[in-house]
């Protein structure tokens, strides 16, 4: 790999990239959204699908916050999703599974929850924290009495460790003592899945997945570490910082981050997971911000380096600036797809990487 200098300068450029790409799937879906994805290889007309409610969401953040630069053109776009998700919000609160909305989402739900807490923040409109509580009210209600969510799953019947990832957003606000109890129950079920190893079963897509990707790794250690710093269990932040530990220096003996490892950390180098580059990116330098160590720093800027080389040129427009999802591009992550969270996490690690960066150099 060509050697790239990682300066801020150099992350402005490819972060203001990454953006435009963005904002290009946004007109594309007539400013409703974000398209979902681009097919890489068909004619424009049928390339893009749908905006995608759950990650125009959590993409709202990027927007107004992490990488806000100017109040016309991004305050405008965070303003105009958060709009569209409160016109497709549900009478009880929740929000539809995937772009052709077939039933109720827990998981989609809680990522939106991000988006709405932004635009509250931005524009003090009561429209959205109306919206962010009927949201996280569902969201409570659908839980059983020990924070067990039965329904709105992914899979019917399976509640894997990611949805930690779902749990975070309903931290943000203070519950009253009945809903603290369960979001502290949910976090403790959560917790039964940590292994020896410092990792969690149960962190893939399907109930029989051996293998999991990076991308929901990354949301499950993600999840774990914010509830932790959110409730104040010390157990949970420090066990998942040792986690981080342990695959950095897999990373460091494997020169990379594979696609998929089991709960043993045994690696799966079939293919690259962009998107879950980019998430550990993020993590590694937020742990970097919790704890010093130089490990965390040097895996961050590590994996960054690799992942921003990864990042389209193009004359093309609709390509430029856009991550694939999977490398090889016909890898088992989204192939020959480039899908708007990989550069909506691409964003984040932009943020977070230009933190540490400030900090004392290792």
């Amino acid at each position: 790999m060509k050697r790239l200098i990682i300066n801020e300068d150099s992350i402005q450029l490819a972060e203001d990239l990454a953006k435009s790409w963005l904002i290009h799937a946004f007109k594309k879906c007539h400013e409703t959204g974000f398209s979902h994805s681009r097919w890489m290889f068909l004619p424009s007309i049928i390339a893009w699908n749908k905006p995608y409610p759950e990650t125009s969401g959590y993409i709202i953040e990027n927007f107004l916050e992490f990488n806000f630069k100017n109040e016309y053109l991004d305050g405008t776009i965070g303003i105009k999703t958060g709009n569209a998700l409160l016109n497709n919000q549900s009478h009880e609160g929740y929000f539809y599974s995937g772009v052709n909305q077939i039933k109720p989402s827990v998981f989609n739900t809680a990522q939106i929850l991000f988006g709405l807490m932004q635009c509250y923040q931005k524009t003090k409109e009561e429209k959205y924290m109306t919206g962010f509580n009927l949201a996280r009210n569902w969201l409570i209600k659908m839980m059983d009495k020990n924070g067990i969510w039965q329904h709105g799953l992914y899979v019917d019947s399976f509640l894997p460790s990611y949805y930690t990832r779902a749990l975070w957003p309903m931290l943000l606000i203070p519950s009253n003592d009945n809903d603290a109890i369960k979001l502290e129950k949910s976090l403790d079920h959560f917790w039964k899945n940590k292994t020896s190893n410092y990792s969690f079963v149960h962190s893939g897509f399907q109930p029989n997945d051996n293998f999991y990707l990076t991308h929901t790794i990354a949301y499950t250690i993600e999840g774990f570490m914010e509830c932790a710093l959110l409730m104040k269990r010390q157990d949970i932040l420090e066990y998942c910082l040792q986690s981080l530990k342990v695959l950095a220096q897999i990373i460091e003996h494997e020169n990379g981050l594979a696609g998929k490892y089991n709960a043993e950390w045994q690696s799966s180098h079939s293919f690259r997971c962009v998107t879950g580059q980019a998430q550990f990116c993020s993590l590694y330098a937020k742990a970097f911000q919790i704890n010093q160590n130089v490990v965390f720093k040097k895996t961050a800027l590590f994996l960054f380096e690799e992942l921003m080389s990864w990042q389209i040129k193009s004359k093309n427009i609709e390509l430029n600036g856009a991550f694939p999802a999977s490398l090889p591009i016909y890898g088992s992550y989204f192939p020959f797809r480039y899908v708007n969270w990989t550069n909506k996490f691409f964003l984040d690690a932009c943020y977070q990487i230009k933190k540490i960066i400030k900090q004392t150099a290792f």
